[in-house]
């Protein structure tokens, strides 16, 4: 599942928290920079790779080198901070039950949406404008999705807490759902085009037959 570019001059001017927290954040400007093509068959490679990993282990071979996927070697390789996410992976774990929370930091101001109620989906339109700033950013780097306006429980949770300031492991969440998707079987791979980066950077040697897909457009 390919990322999305981000462009920032089109949150800052409704979202000056989403700027303050990017110039804060250690790190996190590293999203700001365009991304470059995902190589399709390095990624592939990857991902096969991992599905015969034991059980515990982020290391793995990519085709000349052995490649770390862990958090400690991802916070690395894009300097962010290695921190303890222990408040925003507290909300994460009471699901529905942080819903009326949830409400309190993203809904527009003065509104009661009604997914408050269990089961309802979180719609794009009820979110404030700095929720809809930080939704753009995880879905289109953290946890990429293909729906722009629906926002799943724990991506909910994810920007509810980035927007109050608790600490976040990005790398963690990224190495994690790496495996969850081989786990799943899913068949759309995440994060090709940071791989594709992390992997060159590693000094990964390209192939003949490499094929590049671009990243898509930007969130509107």
């Amino acid at each position: 599942m390919l990322e999305r570019h981000i462009l920032m001059k089109d949150l800052n001017k409704h979202n000056p928290n989403v700027l303050r927290q990017f110039q804060e954040r250690k790190g996190w400007k590293w999203f700001t920079n365009n991304i470059i093509d995902a190589n399709e068959y390095l990624v592939k490679e990857f991902y096969a790779n991992i599905a015969h990993i034991r059980q515990g282990t982020k290391v793995t071979k990519v085709w000349n080198l052995k490649i770390c996927f862990d958090s400690c070697a991802v916070n690395k390789y894009v300097v962010f901070e290695e921190v303890e996410a222990v408040q925003y992976l507290e909300k994460l774990a009471m699901g529905d039950a942080a819903r009326p929370w949830l409400a309190e930091i993203l809904a527009i101001p003065g509104s009661t949406p009604a997914w408050v109620t269990v089961g309802v989906p979180i719609v794009r339109v009820t979110l404030n404008f700095e929720a809809k700033g930080w939704k753009t950013f995880v879905c289109s780097r953290i946890e990429p999705c293909l729906n722009e306006n629906m926002l799943i429980l724990p991506r909910a949770a994810l920007v509810a807490s980035i927007m109050v300031g608790y600490p976040i492991n990005i790398s963690a969440i990224m190495s994690t759902n790496i495996i969850l998707a081989i786990q799943k079987g899913e068949r759309s791979y995440l994060y090709p085009n940071f791989l594709t980066k992390y992997f060159k950077d590693q000094g990964v040697e390209p192939k003949h037959y490499d094929t590049e897909v671009k990243a898509k457009k930007p969130f509107s």
